[in-house]
Order: structure tokens, then C-alpha cells, then sequence
């Protein structure tokens, strides 16, 4: 057992690798209310130890953190009432529709995903016809110069997206291109 200053004693428990802490036992301290008194201050003053005080002038040691509360999520029920207050949205009422409503409702989702299936058929399609295209162009290619057609279809080795490439943008670069070539003239 280590004896520190002030009244607190630190027990060493053989049956587990804990440690366990017992403070202010009246057996321990000769006059325990100056003695009370002076740890209740220095250890008052200390930011990882806070003394809870009960009422028979026996005090616990705790950590500053705490206890985590049982009843919230993240460990400290107030936080949890703070964030409930700024970030959960109001409730709303679902809203009711009159017949005549929800069947025009009905009518333009259906038309919606009538257009959507088009769009996607029509992108389908076109895909189809380019792929097409590149396979009667591939085997043209071989036909007239298999050189060339071995080539085409080699993949360059450690091949990396270029880095230095300017970033597609609806507005007008900094620079304007100079068709002079005049290193005088920027924008």
C-alpha cells in the first residue's frame, strides 16, 4: 500500500491488476476535519481529480470526466438535450390529398418514369450502335494494316490520368490564348 499526502491512500488489490482508491477514512486521518479541509482544497484544485462530498465527511475520489450517464447515447445527457434542441427537425404532418389530386399525382409519376424508361432505351440504344461501329472500324483496321490494328490495341503500361490537365469550367481562363504569340500581350 503507498501512503500520499493528505489523507489519500492507494490499495493495491492481488486478486486483479486494479487499483483501488480509498480517501478520507476517519481511521487514517488524526483530525479529520483540518485535514478534510486541506485535501477538499488541493485536490479541488487539481484538473484530473474532483472530490465528491457526501454527507458523512467522507469524500470519493473520481475522474474529472466522470460517470457516463446510463440514459444517453454519447455519454452526457446534456449534450444529447442540446443537440436535440438545434438539430432535430420539427415533425411534419404528412400532407392529405383530395382524389382528384392524387390521381393527377399518380398520372405524373407514371408519365415521369414512362420518360425516364425512354431515356434509358434511347441511351441504351445509341450505345449499341457506336459499339458497333468501333467493332466494323477494328476489323477494317485489321484488314488493311495489321500493324496498325496490333497497336490499337495494346494498352500502354502505367499509363496515369494527367495531372497538369485544367479542370473543364463554364467561365474564361485567366489567360487568354494569344493568337500573336506575343509574350507582351495578358489579360
Amino acid at each position: 500500500a503507498h501512503s500520499y499526502p493528505a489523507g489519500i491512500h492507494f490499495e493495491d488489490s492481488t486478486s486483479s491488476n486494479s487499483t483501488s482508491i480509498s480517501a478520507f477514512r476517519e481511521d487514517r486521518i488524526p483530525n479529520t476535519s483540518t485535514s478534510y479541509n486541506n485535501l477538499k482544497e488541493s485536490t479541488m484544485s487539481s484538473p484530473f481529480v474532483r472530490v465528491a462530498l457526501t454527507t458523512s465527511k467522507s469524500a470519493t475520489l473520481m475522474r474529472a470526466a466522470g460517470k457516463k450517464s446510463g440514459t444517453s447515447l454519447n455519454g452526457d445527457a446534456r449534450n444529447d438535450l442540446i443537440k436535440k434542441v438545434l438539430f432535430d427537425a420539427p415533425s411534419r404532418s404528412p400532407v392529405r390529398l383530395s382524389q382528384d389530386d392524387l390521381s393527377r399525382h399518380e398520372t405524373i409519376e407514371r408519365a415521369w418514369k414512362l420518360v425516364r424508361q425512354q431515356q434509358k432505351q434511347a441511351n441504351a440504344e445509341s450505345l449499341a450502335r457506336k459499339f458497333e461501329m468501333m467493332r466494323k472500324a477494328n476489323a477494317e483496321l485489321e484488314l488493311i494494316s495489321p500493324v496498325l490494328f496490333k497497336h490499337s490495341q495494346t494498352k500502354e503500361r502505367n499509363a496515369v490520368f494527367p495531372r497538369q490537365l485544367r479542370t473543364l469550367t463554364d467561365t474564361p481562363s485567366k489567360q487568354i490564348w494569344n493568337y500573336r504569340n506575343d509574350k507582351s500581350v495578358k489579360a
